[in-house]
């Protein structure tokens, strides 16, 4: 899939529905941020797990913006996402298509 194939979403249909549109089977997971004092733990894993998990039954495909902070790297967080079945389509840009 390519950027320009992606589903438009605008600003009011991000937040009004929580960043989720059934009808386009596109789950918008903007962030991903677990606090520095607890990172280590397999927190963002879990969640991760949760997340796709939950989608793989819904049939729902996730678009993610990976924008690392504080002292997690791009490379890093990147790699944690592709073990996930993301993929980068645009800088940091990435999706993930239901199994």
């Amino acid at each position: 899939m390519k950027y320009s194939e992606l589903p438009k979403f605008t600003e009011p249909e991000l937040f009004e529905n929580y960043s989720l549109n059934i009808t386009k089977r596109w789950f918008w997971f903007n962030r991903l941020n677990v606090p520095k004092q607890i990172r280590g733990r397999g927190i963002a894993k879990k969640l991760l797990q949760q997340v796709t998990g939950w989608a793989d039954r819904s049939k729902i495909n996730i678009i993610n913006l990976a924008i690392p902070s504080g002292s997690l790297d791009i490379d890093r967080l990147t790699a944690l996402y592709r073990r996930f079945g993301f993929r980068a389509i645009d800088n940091s840009l990435m999706i993930r298509e239901y199994e």
